[in-house]
């Protein structure tokens, strides 16, 4: 069953998370669906959205899917002690895992029906040394079994940038080869994260609204 979880790896620790989304699109000119607001500013994608959380309950051991799109794929906290309310975001302060009941259906059926998708979400990593990756936004039934996931770090290789691994039938069923961005790409602070796969296959991954790295995931998803 392949699931949507957010902070899944054991060792994952994520200081905020103020938002994450899932769409069934990913144009080749990145994320220009975007709302924005008065100032122009990009605020996130509002096309073809598919799931979406918003951090925003305060309480409870839930985070809920608020795209509107049925069924709604609500996540539920392995443990809430490993994690703490912000104002308008979730800070998880030690390894756990917050992933739905059954099976990310919707989101599967959706990327495979539009052969596209966009993941973004807005982080603020509490460790630059953790890799693996370790899973920040995944939909995967295993550590090795996935459809997509964001994850911070590369195997072996520091964990100071971001590592997007996409099941195709060009890629392996671990998602890789991977798009991955350079070494320094990710710093302290809050980050605004975009990944974006269109039907061609041309893969992107945009930090702060800089495209940090280019590649391609062919094949059908």
């Amino acid at each position: 069953m392949f699931s949507a979880s957010i902070a899944h790896r054991a060792s994952t620790r994520v200081a905020v998370l103020l938002a994450v989304l899932l769409s069934a699109c990913g144009s080749e000119a990145g994320p220009s669906n975007a709302a924005t607001s008065e100032s122009g500013a990009s605020l996130r994608v509002v096309t073809d959205l598919v799931a979406l959380y918003e951090f925003s309950e305060g309480s409870g051991d839930t985070v809920f899917d608020t795209s509107g799109v049925p069924p709604a794929l609500n996540l539920e906290m392995e443990d809430s002690s490993a994690v703490t309310w912000t104002i308008g975001g979730l800070s998880i302060d030690s390894a756990t895992t917050i992933s739905s009941g059954g099976a990310a259906t919707k989101i599967i059926d959706a990327a495979k029906s539009s052969e596209e998708v966009t993941i973004e979400a807005w982080i603020s990593s509490s460790d630059l040394s953790q890799n693996g990756p370790a899973r920040i936004v995944s939909v995967s039934s295993s550590p090795t079994k996935r459809n997509v996931t964001l994850g911070q770090g590369v195997y072996r290789k520091g964990g100071d940038r971001f590592e997007v691994r996409l099941r195709s039938t060009a890629t392996s069923d671990n998602g890789t080869p991977s798009t991955q961005t350079p070494q320094g790409s990710l710093t302290s602070g809050l980050h605004h994260v975009v990944y974006t796969r269109s039907a061609g296959g041309q893969t992107r991954v945009f930090i702060d609204g800089v495209v940090e790295s280019e590649s391609a995931a062919g094949g059908s998803l």
